[in-house]
């Protein structure tokens, strides 16, 4: 019965959340990137009475119903060129008809920040006059794509020796593939998955290049890198080729690391929760107890901070194509709760129970990515260390040790910003049966038979992303 009510509890957290993304509040949804080209190139692009940048180009724009630029050659008056818009109905509608009575307070808000309208691109504008003689032969500033390869180390040392090999031809300049890299995967873009559509005009504006190079490695011990370069405003591929490179033979070791790399947790979390304890004893029914403030820390607060710790996070860009996938993942946490505990049938003494646990924990994930967030669902094995105190006015004492215990957890996440994330979630562990049956029985001076005891929280968390660590590893 408790499973099915903390089932309940969730799912209309999670629905709450999935309003708050569907609405304005997410701040990463209130402007657009769109790509301005007019017949010519060269001409400068305004947003009102700000300058924001040079045709062709990918420029950032705030939604609205009715948003337009202002587009001029030297010495010529500016034009104002309207931009067309499109009602968001996947985006904004679909999704606030989930919630019933409240889908025009959703919408309606949408409606009113303007986030409810997708902006098309200006494409080949004509404009009066001329451009100034040197927009036509603009230096290309290239930038190299992760390449798709078997692995990730494949992708990386094939990335390098292409971007060396490009960087020969002439009038180009090629930015170094370091430094590109985490723009790249910030959106998604990796060894294994090309992204198209909108993310992709926003890496080319985050990148501010005109060119981007993407390639394939195949073979072997002796790699082929097979690449195209293609102009980030028309998409057309400019220029192609081919090469092979002898890459560094791959060790075990060097495999083993990059997993490892991998597994590295981007994201801390502080989670705002309601937790609470499932006692199970012989011959009596479930015993539930929810947590109290704990006196000295944090006060009031700490009855709703569920924990801190850090978490593995998809990153906040990407096709968002309905599919399941299956990932392994890591997370640590720190909690510290107390617990009120009356056990009717062993008299009046009250035992207080003051509980905190550091734990890290393994285990594979399944997550759908959809266009209203990431839900997910976890199964993981963890070891940690927990100290339990208690006082019940008889007896007071301590025990500490390290633990073993496995957790399930599911909820759901959305991004707010590159870097914020709000998620809703649930989370059930097996604790160490062995301490609290000691802890109960020296509390209360009597053999409390205790045959399973198991903590659970139910919550928001607000998460900073930063997948800095794990690319400084792989390095």
């Amino acid at each position: 019965m408790w499973c099915f009510k903390v089932t309940q509890r969730c799912f209309v957290v999670i629905l709450g959340l999935a309003l708050l993304g569907c609405t304005s509040l997410q701040f990463s949804e209130y402007d657009q990137v769109i790509r301005v080209q007019t017949e010519m190139p060269g001409a400068e692009i305004f947003s009102g009475k700000k300058r924001i940048g040079t045709t062709p180009s990918f420029v950032r724009i705030r939604r609205e119903r009715a948003p337009s630029l202002w587009l001029k050659y030297p010495n010529q008056p500016a034009k104002k060129v309207k931009i067309e818009t499109h009602y968001r109905w996947v985006e904004s509608l679909l999704p606030s008809l989930l919630f019933g009575a409240v889908a025009p307070l959703a919408a309606g808000i949408d409606l009113w920040t303007g986030t409810a309208w997708d902006l098309d691109d200006l494409e080949s504008i004509p404009l009066d006059g001329r451009p100034p003689l040197l927009a036509e032969h603009r230096a290309r500033l290239l930038a190299v794509a992760p390449p798709q390869a078997e692995d990730v180390e494949a992708s990386d040392w094939g990335g390098k020796a292409l971007a060396n090999e490009v960087a020969q031809r002439p009038l180009v300049k090629v930015l170094p593939f370091e430094s590109t890299l985490g723009v790249f995967e910030d959106y998604q873009y990796s060894f294994e998955n090309q992204i198209s559509g909108r993310p992709r005009a926003e890496l080319f504006s985050d990148l501010k290049v005109t060119h981007v190079v993407e390639s394939q490695v195949t073979g072997n011990e002796k790699k082929r890198i097979k690449y195209r370069v293609v102009n980030v405003f028309s998409e057309k591929t400019e220029d192609e080729g081919e090469f092979e490179v002898n890459l560094p033979q791959r060790s075990i070791a060097s495999r083993f690391g990059l997993f490892l790399a991998g597994l590295v947790p981007n994201a801390v979390s502080v989670d705002a929760a309601s937790h609470w304890l499932q006692i199970e004893r012989e011959g009596r029914p479930e015993h539930k107890v929810t947590s109290e403030p704990l006196a000295g820390w944090m006060g009031q607060a700490s009855k709703f901070l569920g924990s801190v710790g850090v978490s593995n996070l998809i990153p906040p860009r990407g096709s968002r194509v309905f599919e399941p996938h299956i990932r392994v993942v890591t997370t640590a946490s720190f909690q510290a709760s107390e617990y009120h505990i009356l056990f009717e049938d062993l008299g009046s003494t009250e035992g207080k129970f003051k509980y905190y646990r550091l734990m890290a924990a393994i285990g594979p994930q399944f997550y759908l990515e959809t266009k209203l967030g990431i839900f997910y669902f976890e199964a993981l094995g963890g070891a940690g260390y927990s100290v339990l105190r208690w006082n019940s006015g008889q007896l007071d004492g301590e025990l500490s040790r390290g633990t073993f215990a496995a957790a399930i957890g599911m909820g759901y996440y959305r991004y707010l910003s590159n870097r914020l994330a709000l998620r809703a979630y649930f989370r059930s562990v097996g604790e160490d049966l062995r301490n609290w049956d000691w802890a109960f029985d020296q509390s209360f001076k009597q053999d409390v038979r205790t045959t399973g005891v198991q903590s659970a929280e139910a919550g928001l968390s607000l998460l900073f992303y930063f997948p800095e660590a794990g690319r400084w590893l792989r390095k």
